[in-house]
């Protein structure tokens, strides 16, 4: 059964660090950035991987076809007896952005979430530290057990330097596939154009010597004979 705004607004306070009613949407909760974000590096525009310490509603970018992590502000300490389902807001999906990362957080975590992102659009996705990106819902689990749980289990503070690590140099949105395909066209055509100028090169080269015919190769015969 999931649990109603109403419910999280009673409850909420026990398990999301900090808490405020003003975050609860429907029988959802908003989480926003917290104080990191990771970009992934850019080999097309040779821009190194970015790992930034956010100050208050620092901006944060994206590029299309880029991997980012971003770092939830608030902590939670799921009880066991509940399970979160989490998803982007629509706002941030509409420009292109598509969580990759899982969508639940399990019964008894306790730490932040950290939730992959990719830019799957033409442009770059500009977000803010604090920015609302994420909604949570909560569902009560029949028979909670400790044995089936997270808790006890030390959850996410920061990026790992793993998480970090895993992501590729270069990603494959439709803006960065269409930019790789301009520029073997380009090539393609300078390749044209010097082929096109060494065979007249090398006519120019045949062209310059001269051409017997047979007639005067007779010619040629006849007066070595005599």
């Amino acid at each position: 059964m999931f649990l109603s705004g109403a419910w999280i607004e009673e409850n909420g306070g026990k398990f999301i660090f900090p808490f405020k009613a003003e975050l609860i949407d429907c029988s959802s909760y908003t989480m926003r950035i917290g104080s990191e974000v990771y970009v992934s590096p850019d080999a097309k525009d040779r821009r190194d991987a970015t790992l930034l310490q956010l100050d208050h509603e620092q901006e944060i970018s994206v590029p299309p076809g880029q991997f980012s992590f971003l770092i939830s502000r608030e902590h939670l300490n799921i009880p066991i007896d509940l399970m979160a389902f989490i998803n982007l807001r629509t706002k941030l999906k509409s420009q292109g952005l598509i969580n990759v990362s899982g969508f639940h957080v399990d019964p008894g975590y306790n730490g932040r979430l950290i939730f992959s992102v990719f830019n799957a659009g033409v442009k770059t996705v500009k977000m803010r530290a604090d920015d609302p990106v994420l909604l949570i819902w909560f569902a009560r689990l029949e028979m909670p057990d400790p044995r089936f749980s997270k808790q006890g289990k030390p959850g996410h503070k920061k990026i790992s330097s793993d998480m970090m690590a895993s992501l590729p140099s270069e990603g494959a949105s439709i803006g960065s596939v269409s930019a790789r395909l301009d520029k073997v066209e380009t090539e393609l055509r300078t390749y044209k154009w010097i082929a096109s100028i060494i065979v007249t090169l090398v006519v120019s080269v045949l062209a310059s010597y001269p051409i017997w015919s047979s007639d005067a190769e007779s010619t040629a015969s006849v007066e070595i004979e005599r």
